[in-house]
């Protein structure tokens, strides 16, 4: 019995031994080489927006349906009726003067839309439940003097979009979809210029 306390005793010690071995090799280790390296900082777009276009393409498809949801590429009814597609170019060329406004970088650059999806919400669908105004777009970003392209975007810019009682407190507030809408792509655009990194300094 005493023999076998004496053993048990042994290898407990040998255990605690192999463990505090492991512990110290750890402690003792070099640092890896990617430890000290310095850290990256992005280093943002330095814009002022000298010239913008919007273009839509001729094949998108406008529904003036007054259905909950119409299968189109343009449906819009925060205007009177009118060329539904000048209408939203226009939303969009207020939008980019909102945003020019705010660049105040060194490099003069043209900012191009090409506009893929404006499907706002009906007449129907407003005064219901609302829905979800999908607007996708294309932007591409030149430099001013020699056309090179500096940045290239696949937007998604969609809202959430009010009804029923919310969509005509907001009305009656001035906060009409136009207005929300035109905001909201301020907002957009915005960030994807001056909010995306385009290179890095150590």
């Amino acid at each position: 019995m005493k023999l076998m306390k004496t053993l048990t005793a042994l290898a407990v010690a040998a255990t605690l031994t192999a463990c505090g071995g492991v512990d110290q090799v750890s402690r003792n280790a070099p640092l890896d080489a990617g430890q000290l390296a310095t850290p990256q900082v992005a280093i943002a777009p330095n814009f002022t927006l000298s010239g913008i276009s919007v273009g839509i393409p001729q094949d998108l498809r406008v529904s003036e349906a007054n259905r909950y949801y119409p299968v189109a590429d343009i449906v819009w009814r925060g205007d009177g009726l009118g060329d539904r597609k000048q209408q939203i170019a226009r939303i969009f060329q207020e939008s980019l003067a909102g945003t020019a406004s705010r660049m105040t970088g060194d490099q003069s650059v043209d900012v191009e839309i090409t506009i893929n999806r404006f499907h706002s919400v009906t007449e129907k669908a407003r005064w219901t439940f609302g829905g979800v105004h999908n607007i996708r777009f294309d932007m591409v970003v030149r430099d001013a003097v020699n056309g090179q392209v500096l940045l290239t975007r696949n937007m998604n810019a969609d809202l959430p979009a009010f009804g029923g009682e919310v969509a005509a407190r907001a009305e009656a507030a001035g906060e009409t979809q136009k207005v929300r809408i035109t905001r909201h792509l301020t907002e957009a655009i915005t960030d994807a210029l001056i909010a995306q990194p385009v290179r890095y300094e150590s």
